[in-house]
């Protein structure tokens, strides 16, 4: 695609269509080409530092993220952004702040939400937690991880049928999440229900067979059942899966 290389707008959208196909190294040019024909072009600065976070390059796009604010103090999802990029660099009290803020001037985000709810968890403020996921599911009632990471919640606070409420929903909207069948299955197993957990497990390991987490807990609901051959098979092929993992990470 030819750009006209004076154009800020077309350095943007060039770099907007490499970004979107993964070709960031080479959006990134672009963006920065957009900047210095523009140096106030709020969203080339922006995107440009959704660009350096998808590469890791945080030290920069938490700079760039702050130069928009001082330009454009509401821009909501500069605020949502700088939080996740804060949230990776492990500064959880910054990030939530910037959250709080996204949230503060755009109340329906729900992702935002998520994110803050993500952030609450890893600082241990597990209610609040789960108030936000709770806010995340109320605005898109079809978001899987949202549903996921709340039954996670809730299951590790003792509410299992609060648990098996969200994991349910969570396969229900996605029907090959692995993780949400094996852990839907897990609190179906503690409260006695096998043959409902196998069928989860099952399911789990059809999704992703090398899930050798969700072959140890089939191996364990079939041993409960008495089924003691196919127990054994499941633990040994998690076993098989565990060593093979165990051997590609090489020495540390």
């Amino acid at each position: 695609m030819r750009t006209n290389p004076n154009s800020a707008s077309a350095h943007l959208y060039l770099a907007e269509l490499l970004a979107d196909s993964g070709r960031l190294d080479e959006a990134i040019i672009h963006y920065r080409q957009a900047l210095k024909l523009d140096n106030n072009f709020a969203k080339a600065r922006e995107h440009l530092a959704v660009a350096l976070t998808r590469k890791g390059e945080t030290e920069e796009a938490i700079e760039l993220y702050h130069e928009v604010l001082r330009i454009d103090p509401d821009n909501s999802a500069a605020h949502a952004n700088l939080g996740g990029t804060l949230a990776l660099r492990g500064n959880l009290d910054e990030a939530i702040k910037h959250y709080q803020e996204a949230l503060r001037l755009d109340p329906k985000d729900g992702n935002a939400y998520f994110n803050l709810a993500g952030a609450l968890a890893r600082h241990g403020e597990i209610q609040a937690a789960i108030r936000n996921y709770e806010e995340t599911v109320r605005i898109d009632p079809n978001h899987a991880e949202a549903h996921f990471n709340l039954g996670n919640a809730l299951a590790g606070q003792g509410n299992l049928e609060g648990a098996i409420a969200h994991y349910q929903k969570a396969v229900q909207t996605n029907p090959d999440f692995a993780e949400a069948h094996h852990n839907l299955g897990r609190v179906l197993a503690a409260q006695g229900r096998l043959d409902k957990a196998v069928d989860h497990f099952r399911r789990a390991v059809e999704i992703r067979p090398d899930f050798a987490e969700a072959r140890v807990s089939l191996s364990q609901a079939l041993a409960e059942q008495g089924k003691t051959d196919e127990a054994m098979k499941q633990n040994q092929e998690a076993f098989r899966i565990l060593q093979s993992r165990s051997a590609g990470a090489g020495p540390r």
